[in-house]
């Protein structure tokens, strides 16, 4: 039967229930629990702590242990007391107290919110690079498995295409391929290499590549009298005295310790100190009168979040390094910071926990205290990392190991062998900044796609083509603050010259190109369509299967000497055909040199009013500039390509293809231009002709679309079009960022990335036919039926409407290529 005894009569009964109906808790029971709810709240209390204004930490193994031991101890009570508390919830709210408790609680959430949402606000400088310089980065591929005894060939290599191209590892008063007074390492120098070995397995740095740069470290051509130290602060991880048994090298047992002792035993002063064991320890420099070993630490920086720090140390050797100022020199009381170098040898992963990549810049968390109140891990997002490369000048070297690395964005910064990728790869740059952006876009993300990964990237991302990823937030405020110490850096891809090698030409891996190699590479001539007796693999640059005049063409470019290459008979006299590819114009339809700054912006980042691209294929004359405009793709036949029938492919920087330049028109409407505007839609079919008969030709179509990077290649007729070998060199052309910017502050100037009446009025003066800029660059919209293809027609409505909603913010509607009619997407 149903019992309807009121609620106080039934709460009477049950007090006069017998005791042994009551659930029975004993001592253990108790004390779980009891403890269980201290160790949540001192859980959540580190948590919160530990985690500040960054949630992103939340990543972290240490922070997730806390966010679970404080779900377990709070997570369910709390929630079974809201669901068991509800009608009194409910009955409370309708009373004005309970009211004002809820309001106050939703204020205090709100500004809690407006607190972590605030601390993410970027105070610090804002700087560009300076217009007209370049950094360059320096890749070799194809670096061959196993070290050779002590050398790396990759190493090896890599030292031999700086040299090649005028940055020389050593410095010394003999010129050789490898040295000159200009030279990076001189032989009394002391060298601090910092590694990577917070991680195990292959998350840290390579010790076959460390055992490769020591090695050519102390075989410096002078003899060397200085000394290596290898350093490294591994945070909150144990290293073990740098000899862990899980190391990432081809054999796993060989420890950076093991690297370090074998070289010693050589007689050279080489040693490890291990920073992690000082991060707690404060100090005073060497000219206070204090000896000891810790780090220096600045007052607290609002804009940073943080405080710079920086360590002073003695190594084995006895010598005093204070990582800002230089050797102490304890008989004179003086620094020299001249014979202090400093290698960074970071490795390039996936950042997941954190901030999306990691590479030459992040680095240096293991150079910083994350203790002694520094808050230096959270402050990476605000650039600290930069401003302390601006206190103790950035590395004279940083040689980034993409042997192996990891290319999984849901993982990192730990990388086990199994979860690791094989790229054999080694780069270097004196600008860390440069080699950081180019490494991630053009090594880590395409690694990311081949492994089956597909944007957009998880948070935190790392995507270096987004300003506000993770990666690039650290990155650029980390430049701003090199750039506000007199350091040179850039983030703009335009900026960076890429030179790179695979090895090819060296068929004694010696790493040079002599007349050793001359001699192997006459052996194996086979000429065209013949393939190459075995082990001439070096010399077929071309990987066509033989060895013939277009690669001895190849093998006189790395050709390292000494002096210069002779002759081979079988290539006397051939002329090797080569394509002609095109290149681009500014405003005024002419190709002019990039001389000084004020002749262009570099690059072709979304904020470049103008961009310089490379010499054509056939080397002549200086870079070229052109104007990036909204919705067009300005193309200059090459002079040299006159009588010659060339097409023109038109692909995504991603290397998805678009399609041709189709047959080009001419407009037929009348502007400020002198001379007849040719113009052409995409064609599916190649369109072979004389370009230097019409001279510039704007492409335009629904592919072209702002804030994307295009190359254009050239192919002459008769060549194989399956070939990649008979496209010419790519022509990089790019489009302002934002859809409706024609013109800048002022009508007839370049675009400036903001979208006012300016535009505005500049399309409205083309529809007058009274504006002063090219109608070209207005003509934003087709007609009623294909209102994606400008239409080569005069400026009309349409295009007034689109500059209008461009105002407004509206984006361009078909910014992927698949989004055009007639296209599918994947």
């Amino acid at each position: 039967m149903h019992d309807h005894t009121c609620p106080r009569a039934r709460a009477h009964r049950q007090t006069h229930e017998p005791k042994q109906d009551k659930p029975r808790h004993g001592f253990l029971y108790r004390w779980f629990w009891a403890n269980s709810f201290v160790a949540g709240f001192f859980a959540l209390l580190w948590l919160l702590l530990r985690s500040g204004t960054k949630p992103s930490r939340f990543a972290y193994p240490c922070q997730q242990a806390a966010i679970s031991a404080a779900t377990l101890a709070f997570g369910a009570p709390v929630i079974g007391a809201i669901v068991a508390a509800r009608r009194g919830i409910a009955a409370g709210l309708r009373r004005p107290g309970g009211i004002a408790i809820a309001a106050f609680g939703m204020a205090l959430t709100a500004g809690m919110w407006g607190y972590f949402a605030q601390a993410d606000g970027y105070t610090g400088p804002v700087m560009n690079p300076p217009l007209g310089m370049r950094s360059t980065v320096f890749r070799v591929t194809d670096c061959p498995v196993a070290p050779i005894d002590d050398r790396f060939v990759g190493v090896d290599n890599l030292i031999t295409l700086m040299g090649r191209e005028g940055t020389k590892f050593y410095q010394s008063a003999t010129e050789s391929l490898t040295s000159g007074p200009t030279g990076i390492l001189a032989a009394d120098d002391t060298i601090v290499v910092k590694i990577n070995y917070q991680w195990p397995e292959r998350g840290g740095t390579n010790t076959d590549v460390l055992r490769g740069v020591i090695w050519r470290i102390v075989n410096h051509p002078d003899g060397f009298t200085g000394e290596v130290v290898v350093c490294e602060n591994s945070q909150f991880n144990s290293i073990n005295g740098f000899n862990r048994t899980s190391n990432n090298a081809e054999a796993r047992g060989q420890s950076p310790h093991d690297v370090v002792v074998d070289m010693a035993a050589l007689g050279y002063n080489v040693s490890h100190y291990d920073w992690t064991v000082r991060r707690y320890t404060s100090v005073t420099e060497y000219s206070a009168g204090n000896m000891t070993d810790g780090y220096i630490v600045y007052g607290y920086d609002g804009a940073l979040h943080g405080r710079v720090s920086y360590p002073k140390f003695r190594t084995d050797f006895g010598t005093y390094i204070s990582l800002k100022y230089g050797i102490w020199d304890v008989g004179t009381s003086t620094y020299d910071r001249d014979h202090l170098k400093f290698v960074n040898m970071p490795t390039l992963k996936s950042h997941h926990a954190t901030y999306g990549a990691t590479a030459c810049v992040k680095h240096y968390m293991g150079v910083v205290s994350g203790e002694l109140n520094t808050n230096s891990h959270s402050a990476i997002g605000y650039g600290i990392l930069g401003a302390q490369l601006g206190e103790i000048q950035p590395a004279d070297l940083n040689i980034l190991d993409a042997v192996w690395i990891n290319a999984n964005p849901y993982d990192g910064p730990w990388t086990t062998y199994g979860g690791a990728t094989r790229r054999d790869m080694l780069l270097a740059s004196t600008d860390p900044v440069a080699i950081d952006l180019w490494a991630v876009k053009y090594i880590l993300i395409p690694a990311f796609i081949e492994r089956g990964y597909s944007p957009p990237w998880p948070y935190p991302s790392a995507d270096p083509d987004i300003p506000t990823s993770s990666f690039r937030t650290y990155l650029d405020r980390s430049m701003n603050y090199i750039l506000a110490a007199g350091y040179f850096a850039t983030n703009d891809l335009g900026q960076i010259d890429l030179l790179e090698w695979d090895g090819l030409g060296d068929f004694d891996t010696d790493s040079d190109v002599d007349i050793d190699d001359y001699t192997a590479f006459a052996s194996c001539y086979s000429g065209p369509f013949n393939p190459h007796p075995a082990g001439c693999e070096p010399g077929d640059f071309d990987g066509d299967g033989d060895v013939d005049c277009g690669d001895w063409d190849a093998f006189q470019v790395v050709w390292t000497g000494p002096g210069t290459v002779p002759p081979l008979p079988q290539c006397s006299g051939v002329i090797i055909p080569r394509p002609m590819a095109d290149s681009a114009i500014d405003i005024a339809g002419t190709v002019r040199p990039c001389v000084t700054d004020e002749d262009c912006v570099v690059g072709l980042s979304a904020d470049s009013e103008m961009a310089c691209i490379p010499a054509p294929f056939d080397g002549g004359g200086p870079p070229t500039c052109y104007v990036k405009r909204n919705k067009y793709l300005s193309i200059d036949a090459n002079p040299n390509s006159a009588g010659d029938d060339t097409a023109r492919r038109v692909q995504l920087s991603t290397g998805e293809t678009l399609g041709w330049v189709g047959p080009p028109q001419q407009m037929d409407i009348a502007g400020p231009e002198t001379s007849p505007q040719w113009l052409s839609h995409l064609s599916d079919t190649a369109h072979y002709m004389d370009w230097t008969t019409v001279g510039t030709v704007h492409l335009g179509d629904c592919e072209i679309s702002p804030g994307m990077t295009y190359e254009i290649q050239a192919i002459v007729s008769g060549s194989d079009e399956a070939d990649e070998a008979s496209y010419s060199q790519a022509l990089v052309l790019g489009t302002v960022a934002s859809y409706g910017d024609v013109v800048g502050g002022t009508v007839g100037t370049p675009p400036d990335t903001n979208r006012n009446f300016k535009d505005i009025s500049a399309v409205v003066q083309g529809f007058q036919s009274t504006q002063s800029e090219p109608k070209v660059w207005l003509d934003l919209q087709g007609g009623t039926e294909t209102p994606e293809v400008p239409d080569f027609s005069d400026i009309s409505f349409s295009d007034i409407n689109a500059a209008v909603a461009g105002f407004q913010g509206a984006v361009y509607p078909y910014a992927a290529p698949c989004d055009c009619p007639g296209q599918t997407c994947p």
